[in-house]
């Protein structure tokens, strides 16, 4: 009797997962609150955030309410197709269908609040994903709030979608050890891949890559789980089950990627013309310079800076090369790798993706080699989260104090370089925020000093280690989110969006003179000029006309004479105010008056 009362008390798996839920809502909530209720509730982080994902998310909110997804967006510089233009930002992330729910307008602060939803997936995806390999709940729980509060998510703050990717991205694991375990367990490997190819097809390239490589080692794991059984059977055998278990991942990925093909199939169709596409294997990326070196350890070691106005070693960065996770870092990792080395699937995955940061060059093979970036890093720092959550559950087992002791050292060595190592201040500086160096040093250091306590008192596999965790994933997104939210130049950002947003349509067949997001794409003001890494082929090619290239930006057509003219930019804004009537239209914002006004162009009226 006593025993049945004991087991009806526990917490169910859905009970579990709802409080692992809660946890990573609070965390989130703990870290943004301060943000949300500010100027008006309308929430903004520095550069790409205000300049890219806030116009496009109100753009594209008008474009489908008038029914145009498949169609042409002029609002767009000088016109674009709509899938094109948003596939790779919004059109396929669930995230940004909830927000469909609220006017337009409110947008910027719908956004904010989405983080939350967004951290709170992450975690319960997470939570589903570590669960698997870790009995303890407390040790499941810590694991999914490092994978995300992690600090590449702290980082990318200021790319609103990747957190879209990082929170469906455990769903892909969790679908390929389903298929391992029964090949006819196909509906969750289906689901994953085709909610993440709708997402994203930039990050579920880099996805669909990982996962081959992860099927990999988990079907040669030896003593791995439930694969354990199958490392003694003969070549033959084993062959014939990676045939089928791999045939069956296949099948998934190609049924998924064929409910994902309304969205993917433009998508890559844009790609192949797209000049940042083409692969570009340099032997130069093989190995960089000792600075890059340096970095790659900060990104480990320490949690996650800003992109942007960075501490130390680079001013701004945004390659995304950061895993950060709060109070352990890479080390309670590196302790599992430490005990089981080449004997566990996970030690190997753990020394084949630290490897692969190093060395651009390999790392580029989540981009199919045609970009050296680290925004495949969510990966790793996943795993990094098993690796820690299977220590913690099991402390007993694993030399934590030693491992630990160990990794102080280099963690303090690592900083103390940093402080004291001489530069060259015409060409850079080690350290660029003096102030925000110690608190992140401070914070590195101190965790592994906080787990060495925990682990003392053997506490590493309970509820209070998890919530030390909590307490460190809080206060590093919280650091590194206010660190961006006063670059913004003191809401220089909102004012632009809140005029843009009221711009009018004069006349259909001319624009304005504009080169700004903020002010062409949320209204009635197109302009000639984007801010978008999903710039057309065709846009490319006419700026090649004038000689002019860049990766984001197409051409200011203001810039050559008579462009401007050509493409009927009728209508320019300016701060100070005209002779009386010559105003097309007046809007106030807090800032001061804008006047919409009138320039002489062709009658033709070509916009």
């Amino acid at each position: 009797m006593n025993r049945q009362i004991m087991n009806n008390s526990r917490p169910t798996k859905r009970q579990e997962l709802a409080r692992c839920g809660l946890l990573c809502f609070l965390c989130a909530f703990a870290c943004f609150a301060p943000f949300l209720f500010r100027d008006g509730g309308w929430f903004h982080v520095w550069s790409d955030f205000g300049w890219q994902q806030l116009p496009f998310g109100i753009n594209l909110h008008h474009v489908l309410a008038e029914g145009n997804i498949g169609g042409w967006d002029w609002n767009y510089e000088l016109g674009m197709s709509t899938v094109q233009a948003y596939s790779f930002y919004a059109l396929g992330s669930p995230f940004y269908w909830l927000s469909l729910l609220f006017p337009a307008e409110w947008y910027p602060i719908v956004t904010g609040w989405t983080f939350l939803l967004k951290y709170t997936v992450a975690g319960v995806t997470a939570y589903c994903y570590i669960r698997r390999f870790v009995r303890r709940d407390p040790a499941a729980a810590a694991g999914a709030l490092l994978y995300a509060f992690s600090g590449f998510q702290a980082a990318n703050l200021m790319y609103y979608h990747f957190h879209d990717a990082v929170a469906l991205f455990p769903l892909i694991l969790i679908g390929i050890e389903r298929v391992l375990e029964d090949p006819r367990d196909r509906g969750m490997m289906v689901f994953a891949v085709f909610i993440n190819a709708l997402n994203n097809y930039y990050f579920f390239v880099m996805e669909a890559v990982f996962a081959v490589i992860y099927f990999l080692f988990r079907f040669f794991a030896d003593g791995a789980g439930d694969l354990g059984k199958h490392a003694a059977a003969g070549r033959k055998e084993r062959f014939l089950r990676l045939l089928r278990l791999g045939g069956n991942c296949l099948l998934c990925g190609i049924w998924g990627g064929a409910m994902a093909a309304v969205l993917l199939v433009p998508s890559l169709l844009y790609l192949m013309g797209s000049s940042r596409s083409h692969v570009s294997l340099q032997l130069a990326d093989l190995i960089r310079d000792s600075r890059w070196f340096l970095y790659i350890l900060k990104g480990m070691l320490l949690p996650g800076d800003t992109l942007i106005d960075q501490f130390a070693l680079y001013d701004s960065e945004f390659d995304s090369n950061i895993t950060g996770i709060p109070l352990t870092g890479i080390g309670l990792a590196l302790v599992f790798v430490w005990k089981h080395r080449r004997k566990h699937w996970l030690g190997g995955m753990l020394m084949l993706l630290i490897a692969l940061c190093f060395t651009p060059f390999f790392s580029s093979v989540f981009l199919l080699f045609t970009e050296c970036t680290g925004r495949w890093m969510y990966f790793l720092t996943l795993m990094i989260a098993l690796g820690s959550a299977k220590v913690m559950e099991a402390e007993e087992e694993y030399p934590v104090r030693k491992g630990l002791l160990f990794y102080f050292l280099p963690v303090l060595g690592f900083c103390l370089l940093l402080r004291m190592r001489p530069y060259d201040s015409w060409t850079y500086r080690e350290i660029y925020n003096e102030t925000r160096f110690l608190i992140f040093a401070g914070l590195g250091l101190g965790g592994i000093l906080v787990l060495l306590l925990l682990h003392r008192f053997r506490k590493l596999e309970t509820w209070w280690a998890t919530g030390v965790v909590f307490l460190f994933c809080a206060v590093t997104t919280f650091i590194t989110l206010n660190n961006y939210y006063h670059c913004t130049g003191d809401g220089v950002s909102n004012n632009n969006l809140r005029t843009g947003m009221r711009l009018e349509t004069h006349d259909d067949q001319y624009r304005y003179n504009l080169s700004n997001n903020q002010f062409m794409l949320p209204g009635g003001g197109s302009g000639m000029t984007v801010f978008s890494s999903t710039i057309s082929k065709g846009s490319r090619e006419f700026d090649s006309l004038f000689g002019y290239y860049s990766v984001n930006h197409s051409l200011k057509k203001g810039s050559a004479r008579g462009l401007a003219e050509l493409f009927a930019a009728r209508y320019y804004l300016s701060g100070e105010e005209p002779e009386p009537g010559a105003a097309v239209q007046i809007v106030d914002t807090p800032s001061g008056p804008w006047y919409v006004l009138e320039d002489r162009v062709c009658p033709i009226g070509f916009a």
